[in-house]
């Protein structure tokens, strides 16, 4: 103290006290509440000093006039110094007071702890200075020792440590120190502020990412906390938003690919945050996001079916904001459907049946399920499908696997032309694919037709890319995908959805010239028309049908001007269109 009032001194600062007012000034004339506000007072104001003890006044006094001197000079080095000043002085009263019994005034490290919040906050250098100083100490312990005294400290503590968090390389070294501990205590003893929760929510989405950070958040029960967190403070979009994207990031370790055990109490948290805030597509799409890193678990998916109103708010918030949420709401809708069918199929398969032995029982499924759900969180997009694949080759005969593995691949088509060239310029990836349809011909079983429709999709997806991988399909290995697409009209010719999916399918292939030749010299046409007309009733099937045919009759015209010969093929898809009622 001395050493401060020494320099303070040497600047021309006069330091003034002024008790009748309560306040505590510099020269300037500054208060404390212009610097640092009431821990329970959140729109802020003058920082009341019942508190100080005679002695702390005296510190804060040199305190605040040294650093109010820096702050005036406006010299970026005095950042460095600020830092030091205030982590040291903290850090030695706070070790001071086991001596004399006494802890510092909460203004004191209130202050102290504010500074290296707006210290992080100004500048990079300074969130370094404070890594490599006494500066992560200081908050850390400031924030341990009151830890249930005042919301200001923690609001503050909290603050800083996200802003140190920002930087990636911060974020390990921090949660070895306690910080992420310190961060969930705050939200923990303080759940009703709006301010500190908000706070340590930015911190604590920062460190989820990280390794260390993650482990440490577990050993705390984070999500216990952000769940009461979420409770409490119900009608705030910020906490219900941020509250989701955390457990979003928690639901699935990347390191390890490991898919956490949601409860109750998660799930109930993240649908009621979803019906509070049905009119905010950013937090249906975070809560969707949530549901669906848990639904790769079967037990979450009983957990989530739990919830009474989770399927309801998923099919609505996919309808309502379909761009922003349709594709997860699908995955998850799919995982929870099909976990639905499994257990019911379970339940039927129950009962013995002497007069028949049943399909082959494949030992190991369930492991390379399993194996299959964790390759989906595994490495780069290129590396999720070459595993896919491999799982879907090794296990050919299980309907599980397969159906699982085609949907995923579907997933992944929809997310960028790059997948979809990988998948279409691998022939070991067509072959599993094609085979998977190929293989299945059961009209009444879910699975089978789950795998025409997936294979379809694929088909139209790939085929979507270009003509480069339109050809692909057309030609790869005599023909295997016209006659996948064959198969699955005719052997599912009165399941409708699957007749739509082939049908989008052919449609996008027919842009080629060498798809027409196929789809007349393999039953393709008559096939097609067949369709149209078991499912009259059906418009998208007579739509997708009716462009078909339309393109055919135009396409074979065309040629029979250029040749200036008869064709009779145009006739026969004349014909067809009269049959259909179709005008040319």
């Amino acid at each position: 103290i001395d050493d401060l009032s020494t320099v303070v001194a040497d600047f021309g600062m006069e330091i003034q006290y002024h008790p009748s007012q309560s306040t505590v000034s510099a020269g300037s004339g500054r208060s404390i509440g212009s610097i640092v506000s009431n821990g329970n007072d959140q729109e802020g104001g003058e920082f009341k000093i019942s508190t100080l003890h005679k002695d702390d006044i005296e510190k804060f006094e040199a305190l605040s006039s040294f650093v109010s001197v820096l702050e005036g000079d406006g010299s970026s080095e005095n950042g460095a110094v600020i830092i030091d000043t205030v982590s040291n002085f903290l850090i030695d009263e706070l070790d001071a007071s086991g001596e004399s019994q006494r802890l510092p005034s909460i203004d004191l490290a209130a202050f102290c702890i504010t500074k290296l919040w707006e210290a992080a906050r100004a500048s990079e250098e300074n969130k370094d200075s404070i890594m490599y100083s006494n500066g992560l100490d200081a908050i850390i312990q400031g924030m341990f020792v009151y830890a249930r005294e005042d919301a200001g400290i923690q609001e503050r503590g909290c603050g800083a440590l996200w802003s140190l968090a920002v930087h990636p390389q911060n974020r390990s070294p921090i949660a070895l120190a306690g910080g992420c501990h310190r961060v969930v205590d705050a939200m923990s003893n303080h759940i009703s502020s709006e301010r500190v929760q908000i706070m340590g929510l930015g911190a604590i989405k920062a460190f989820s990412g990280d390794r260390d950070g993650r482990a440490s958040l577990e050993s705390r029960g984070t999500l216990k906390v952000i769940v009461r967190a979420m409770k409490s403070n119900m009608k705030n979009y910020t906490i219900q938003l941020e509250g989701c994207s955390i457990i979003s990031n928690l639901a699935i370790d990347s390191n390890t690919n490991q898919i956490s055990m949601a409860t109750n109490e998660e799930i109930n948290a993240i649908v009621a945050a979803m019906k509070t805030h049905s009119a905010r597509p950013e937090l249906q799409k975070k809560a969707l996001s949530a549901l669906k890193n848990y639904s790769f678990s079967e037990s979450n998916i009983e957990t989530i079916l739990k919830c009474s109103d989770a399927k309801r708010m998923i099919i609505w918030a996919s309808k309502q904001y379909h761009e922003d949420c349709g594709e997860d709401a699908k995955i998850v809708l799919d995982q929870l459907n099909q976990f639905q069918q499994q257990k019911n199929d379970r339940s039927s398969s129950s009962l013995p049946n002497l007069h028949d032995n049943g399909p082959k029982v494949d030992e190991g499924e369930n492991e390379a399920y399993e194996q299959l759900l964790v390759s989906l969180r595994l490495g780069s997009d290129d590396e999720i499908i070459n595993n896919i694949i491999n799982i879907m080759f090794e296990r050919p005969l299980s309907d599980k696997i397969q159906d699982s593995g085609l949907q995923n691949i579907w997933y992944l088509l929809l997310k960028n032309d790059e997948n979809k060239e990988l998948v279409a310029g691998s022939s070991h990836a067509l072959d599993v694919i094609m085979t998977s349809m190929n293989e299945r011909s059961t009209p009444n079983d879910k699975k089978h037709i789950n795998i025409q429709e997936h294979g379809c999709n694929i088909i139209s997806n790939l085929a979507s890319a270009g003509a480069t991988n339109r050809l692909r399909l057309i030609h790869h290995q005599n023909n295997l995908c016209i006659e996948a697409l064959n198969n699955a009209i005719e052997n599912f010719i009165a399941v409708e959805s699957v007749q739509v999916t082939a049908l989008a399918a052919c449609r996008v292939l027919l842009v080629e010239e060498d798809f027409l030749s196929l789809a007349k010299g393999t039953d393709g046409l008559r096939l097609m028309a067949l369709s149209m007309r078991v499912h009259q009733t059906s418009s998208q099937i007579q739509r997708e049908g009716k462009s078909i045919m339309m393109k055919l009759h135009s396409r074979l015209s065309s040629r029979r001007l250029l040749d200036k010969n008869e064709d009779p093929d145009v006739e026969e898809i004349g014909a067809l269109l009269e049959s259909l009622s179709i005008s040319r």
